[in-house]
C-alpha cells in the first residue's frame, strides 16, 4: 500500500492525485494554515496569508526570512534585529505596499479612501483594477508616484511592522508595550530580552 492509499479513502480516484515526498530540515507552525518549511538546501517556503500578504512591504518578507532561519537554527535572534536598526540603507521599493482599486468609492474612514483622494486631487486617471503603490511617510500614507524630496519614510512604522512579523512567529499577541520595546531595540536603546 503506497502513501496515497493510506491517506485517501477508497472513493477517491487516486490516479488524479500526485503526491510528492519531500524532506525538510525544519518546520515552524504558527497555526493550521500558516507555517514555514526550511528545505535541505536552505530555502524558506512560506504558507499562509499572514506570511504571504500582498500588502506586506518587501522589508517584512526579507526580515521574515532572516528571523525565521535564525529561529529554526536556534541561533541568537538579536543578531537579526541589529541588521534592521538602520532602515534608511534600504531603497524605497523595500517599503512599498499595494492596493488594487476594487470600488468606485471607499468608506471615508479607510486608508484607501485617503489614497484615492490624493490620486484624484493630483488629477491622475485610474481605473478599476489598477494597482496603487504607496508608502507610510512621517505625514501619513502616500502613493509613491506623488512622493517628493520633502517626504520622509516613517521608519518607526516599518520597525513596528517588523516587530509584528516577529510576534507572529513567536505566537505572541502584539501590544503597545511590545511596540515600544521594538522601537527601543531598533534604536539600540534596549536589549532584545525585554521583547522576547
Amino acid at each position: 500500500m503506497d502513501l496515497a492509499e493510506k491517506l485517501f479513502p477508497d472513493c477517491f480516484q487516486l490516479e488524479a492525485f500526485k503526491l510528492e515526498e519531500k524532506r525538510f530540515e525544519a518546520m515552524l507552525v504558527v497555526n493550521e494554515k500558516s507555517y514555514l518549511l526550511w528545505t535541505e538546501d536552505g530555502e524558506l517556503i512560506k504558507h499562509g496569508t499572514g506570511f504571504l500578504g500582498r500588502n506586506q512591504p518587501k522589508i517584512c518578507h526579507i526580515f521574515l526570512n532572516d528571523i525565521a532561519k535564525v529561529i529554526l537554527e536556534g541561533s541568537d535572534e538579536r543578531e537579526v534585529f541589529k541588521n534592521y536598526v538602520d532602515l534608511s540603507r534600504f531603497s524605497l521599493n523595500y517599503f512599498t505596499m499595494n492596493f488594487t482599486i476594487s470600488k468606485l468609492a471607499y468608506d471615508e474612514t479607510t486608508l484607501y479612501h485617503d489614497l484615492m483622494s490624493q490620486v484624484r486631487k493630483a488629477k491622475v486617471n485610474v481605473r478599476y483594477g489598477n494597482r496603487i503603490k504607496y508608502v507610510k511617510t512621517s505625514s501619513g500614507y502616500k502613493p509613491t508616484f506623488l512622493l517628493d524630496e520633502n517626504d520622509r519614510l516613517d521608519y518607526d512604522y516599518y520597525k513596528v511592522r517588523l516587530g509584528m512579523v516577529y510576534a507572529r512567529l513567536k505566537m505572541k499577541r502584539f501590544n503597545k508595550k511590545m511596540e515600544r520595546t521594538v522601537l527601543q531595540l531598533m534604536s539600540q536603546k534596549n536589549t532584545m530580552e525585554e521583547y522576547c
